[in-house]
């Protein structure tokens, strides 16, 4: 789809800076599936460096639609900083894995335009982490069974 919201703009993990994701790639994954894309930590400390904390514009809140200093960055935000070759797209065939330190690397993905996006992801955090990067300090959420209901991977994976 043509959405770019939430996952699919780009980001830190808040659960702690001090985190690594691991992806694994299920299917093939190309431009069209909504790779796994991130910026370096030093680029990513640029982009924050120069939007400032307080920085107007776009900044979006998940969920809520606000705009704020915070969240999500939209890409023409990054581009206006980053050069476009400090943008890695990562594709590739099954079975191709990757890590990346997601609480210090902005990233997005998720975004498919067509095909499957079936990535095995592993989250690592220190021991002393307690929460989701959804439950914005509100306690343990609820897990969304009903969302997977009509995915057959993820729902047998879950439930």
């Amino acid at each position: 789809n043509g959405l770019k919201e939430s996952s699919q703009l780009f980001h830190f993990d808040n659960e702690d800076t001090k985190q690594v994701k691991v992806f694994l790639f299920i299917d093939k994954i190309g431009p069209e599936n909504g790779p796994f894309t991130f910026i370096s930590e030093s680029s990513s400390k640029k982009v924050c460096d120069c939007l400032g904390r307080d920085a107007p514009g776009r900044r979006q809140f998940p969920y809520s639609g606000e705009h704020g200093p915070g969240e999500r960055l939209y890409d023409d935000d990054v581009l206006r900083i980053c050069h476009p070759d400090e943008i890695k797209e990562v594709v590739g065939d099954a079975g191709l894995g990757l890590a990346c330190a997601t609480g210090r690397c902005l990233h997005f993905g998720s975004r498919c335009k067509k095909g499957e996006r079936l990535i095995a992801m592993f989250q690592f955090l220190p021991v002393n982490v307690f929460r989701e990067s959804s439950t914005r300090g509100r306690g343990t959420p609820v897990f969304p069974v009903d969302r997977y209901t009509n995915d057959r991977y993820r729902y047998r994976i879950l439930c």
